[in-house]
């Protein structure tokens, strides 16, 4: 019988480890959001990758992000460059933030598009997600002396 760490050797391979975490970036680390629900006050980051086709030119690919609500198309961001490229693995990372202050709350589809200009590559990818109104701040309480007797 086998232990679990000899099945998990076996099952990855001693090469398939990762050097570096997609997520380690300028020396922070991206943490995921498990949650799906922002507010108007927040900051939407998104970071995503892909896998360029063999004959696909770095400098080229270019991603961006279309927001859908209702099943209309809403607004876009400009496309970007990859912030990174890694050549080995032909694996383009994106990273893209948006301020969600003029959007309306609602429930929202967001479509990841990478495309390889010049070429007929595409790619997409879509996610959901729901935006709350801003919370209102706090009154706070003013309360009045109590009369001297």
């Amino acid at each position: 019988m086998q232990t679990a760490a000899q099945i998990k050797t076996q099952a990855l391979a001693k090469d398939a480890k990762l050097k570096s975490s997609p997520l380690d970036v300028g020396g922070e680390r991206i943490i995921p959001s498990v949650t799906r629900v922002f507010s108007g006050e927040q900051t939407l980051y998104v970071f995503f990758q892909a896998y360029a086709p063999q004959n696909a030119d770095a400098n080229s690919l270019r991603a961006g992000l279309v927001f859908f609500r209702n099943g209309l198309r809403l607004s876009d961001t400009p496309m970007v460059a990859p912030t990174e490229y890694d050549e080995k693995s032909r694996t383009a990372s994106f990273r893209l933030s948006l301020p969600l202050a003029s959007m309306a709350p609602g429930r929202y589809t967001v479509q990841a598009i990478v495309v390889d200009a010049g070429t007929t590559y595409a790619a997409f990818a879509r996610n959901y997600f729901a935006l709350r109104p801003a919370s209102k701040p706090v009154a706070s309480a003013t309360i009045a002396p109590a009369p001297n007797n």
